[in-house]
């Protein structure tokens, strides 16, 4: 018990202490494991001028082999990202190496993120992870699928990238399967409808009001605690003033 809580206080010094501040961004996180070592992962990375590297991610299983799963890609990342790989190669050479080193059962759900707070362009890589849900104005909704499969299954895969333009006052919504997959007692899932029904609601407010509508929400959908499975939200809205 006390190897798995300093584990525990190891892998919430890797996690960032609290989302960066810009004043075009207001961004707010929700993380709880399900158990004291969590398999969810996510990261803030500083880039060049001025730009935002984000990711959120989620290994296959629970516990201490997650947790060393996410801590092993997180180093990975932290490396690719500080020597200027394009993101499609950094998926590349992520999943090869977790590829030849883990069995086909161990792999990772990944999105990954680079955010201009001036300009609002997003260059982005979805790696099987949940679709992020970008809401913009007039409720109109996208999804961030472009990118390719799980990371650490199969070597030799190829990773796409994409491009697109955040306007002001949009919403860009992130989430673990943890969040779409509670359930309630007569074993109905929250599901993404739902999701997207929240951010829609709550489109005028801030990140961290969403967030918390959306934590409360659930949690009274789905009321165990700690819950089922690991559970991870960032939300970003971009815009003059978000960030205040």
């Amino acid at each position: 018990q006390e190897e798995v809580s300093m584990a525990r206080q190891i892998q919430l010094e890797l996690l960032p202490s609290s989302p960066p501040k810009f004043k075009t961004l207001g961004i707010a996180v929700h993380s709880e494991p399900s158990r004291t070592i969590g398999g969810d992962f996510y990261d803030f990375i500083p880039l060049s001028g001025g730009r935002l590297g984000f990711v959120i991610a989620d290994a296959s299983g629970k516990g201490m082999p997650a947790a060393l799963m996410i801590a092993q890609i997180q180093a990975m990342i932290r490396s690719e990202v500080n020597n200027g790989i394009p993101i499609s190669t950094m998926l590349k050479n992520i999943n090869q190496q977790l590829a030849t080193s883990t069995s086909p059962e161990k792999y990772v759900t990944l999105f990954y993120g680079e955010l201009n707070p001036e300009t609002g362009e997003l260059i982005y890589s979805n790696a099987g992870h949940n679709y992020p849900v970008l809401v913009r104005s007039g409720n109109r909704i996208e999804l961030l699928e472009k990118g390719g499969t799980v990371i650490g299954a199969l070597p030799m895969l190829e990773y796409s990238s994409s491009v697109i333009k955040l306007e002001p006052g949009d919403f860009l919504f992130l989430f673990t399967d943890g969040l779409s997959e509670a359930m309630n007692h007569e074993e109905q899932e929250y599901g993404e409808e739902r999701i997207k029904v929240k951010i829609r609601e709550h489109f005028d407010s801030d990140a961290e009001s969403l967030v918390n509508e959306i934590v409360k929400d659930v949690k009274a959908f789905d009321p165990t605690d700690p819950p089922r499975d690991d559970t991870t939200i960032i939300a970003i809205k971009f815009g003059n003033g978000a960030g205040k």
